[in-house]
C-alpha cells in the first residue's frame, strides 16, 4: 500500500485566513514527507483542497465518494469515511473550531483505531485576538475578542448578554441554529474591524 495520506476537514470554516493557513500545512506535509498517495472524501472544503494540492504536486490522488447524501446505510457517508480510514496509513485532520458535525472526527477515531497516526489542526487555533462578526437582526456587528473573551460590541447588540462571554460558547449556540459568524483574526484585519472589500459569506464559502 505504501505510505497513504488522507486529509479530511471541514467544508466550511469561520476563519477568514483558514484556507491559507490549511494550504501551509498541508505543503508542509508533502514537502516534509511526501506520501504515495492522497485519500480524500471529495466534499468542497478541505477535502477538496487537498486533492487539488496533491494533483499540483504529482502526487496520486483517490477521492471516495457518497453515493448517498445520507449518514447510514449502503454509500452513505459512514461507508464514505470507513473507505477512508482503511486506505490510509496517515491522517490529517483539519477542522472549523466550531463545526457543528463531526464527521471528519470521527473518521480520524476510525483511522487511528485501525492503527494510522493521525493529527488534528482545529481552526482558529487561537482567539488571543480578533473580531467576530455575527448577525444580530438584520445587521452584520463586529464583536472585539481579546483572550477569548468579548470585550467590546456595539450598541445593536447590547441586548445580546454575550459582553464578557467566553466567544467559544457564543459561536457554537449560533452554529446550532445555522447561524454563520466570521472571525477575523487581529492580524488578517490590521486593526479592529472589517477588512475593506471582505464579505464574510464570500470569504468563508466552501
Amino acid at each position: 500500500m505504501g505510505d497513504v495520506l488522507a486529509i479530511v476537514g471541514s467544508t466550511w470554516f469561520a476563519d477568514v485566513t483558514a484556507f491559507d493557513t490549511a494550504r501551509t500545512e498541508i505543503l508542509g506535509v508533502f514537502h516534509r514527507r511526501r506520501p504515495d498517495a492522497v485519500v480524500s472524501g471529495g466534499a468542497p472544503g478541505i477535502d477538496s483542497l487537498a486533492a487539488r494540492l496533491a494533483r499540483e504536486h504529482g502526487i496520486p490522488v483517490q477521492e471516495h465518494l457518497p453515493r448517498q447524501r445520507r449518514w447510514a446505510g449502503e454509500g452513505g457517508f459512514e461507508e464514505r469515511n470507513l473507505l477512508i480510514a482503511r486506505d490510509c496509513t496517515r491522517l490529517m485532520r483539519i477542522a472549523c473550531r466550531w463545526s457543528p458535525t463531526y464527521g471528519s472526527g470521527w473518521t480520524l477515531e476510525q483511522a487511528r483505531r485501525l492503527g494510522a497516526d493521525t493529527w488534528n489542526l482545529r481552526l482558529p487555533q487561537t482567539l488571543a485576538a480578533g473580531t467576530l462578526y455575527a448577525p444580530v437582526g438584520r445587521s452584520m456587528v463586529g464583536l472585539l475578542v481579546r483572550d477569548g473573551v468579548i470585550v467590546a460590541l456595539p450598541a445593536e447588540a447590547g441586548t445580546t448578554g454575550w459582553l464578557g462571554r467566553p466567544v467559544d460558547p457564543v459561536v457554537m449556540s449560533l452554529r446550532r441554529r445555522r447561524v454563520r459568524a466570521v472571525w477575523v483574526p487581529l492580524k488578517a484585519a490590521g486593526k479592529p474591524g472589517r477588512p475593506s472589500g471582505i464579505s464574510p459569506d464570500r470569504r468563508n464559502g466552501p
